[in-house]
């Protein structure tokens, strides 16, 4: 029996090529998120605290409408360490951001001279120790 388990463990186990896949995202699923604002002139705060419903990258893009600015922060423990990406462009540009995020973090989105946004999560794929805890409650 323990020999069993051993071996199940030993075919079960994650390659480093396995691991890197599930990280990837998943291009069928995305959650869309609703902007405060579509179309923004001044520096504002677009989605506010939003709580990520997976792992996955969080999605931004828009038309910029001057020279435009655009950035997702992510986290908030400790206060003001909060990873962040940003993307600046020019007049009638399209910059599109992401940032990996976890399930359970929350993010913010903040743009300038930007039209067109949109907000979205696309899911990782994921798989991993989900996998092989399945395969061992079968065990």
């Amino acid at each position: 029996m323990l020999k069993q388990l051993i071996q199940r463990l030993l075919d079960s186990r994650t390659t480093p090529s396995e691991a890197s896949h599930s990280s990837y995202p998943d291009d069928g699923t995305i959650t869309q998120f609703y902007p405060s604002a579509t179309s923004v002139s001044s520096w504002t705060k677009v989605v506010d605290s939003t709580i990520a419903p997976s792992d996955g990258y969080v999605i931004v893009r828009g038309k910029a409408t001057g020279e435009s600015y655009v950035q997702i922060t992510a986290g908030d423990n400790p206060p003001h360490m909060e990873r962040s990406t940003f993307a600046k462009a020019t007049l009638n540009q399209y910059p599109i951001l992401n940032l990996p995020i976890a399930k359970g973090k929350t993010f913010k989105v903040f743009a300038e001279n930007t039209a067109e946004i949109t907000v979205g999560l696309i899911k990782s794929i994921g798989g991993g120790i989900t996998t092989l805890f399945g395969g061992l409650c079968h065990a």
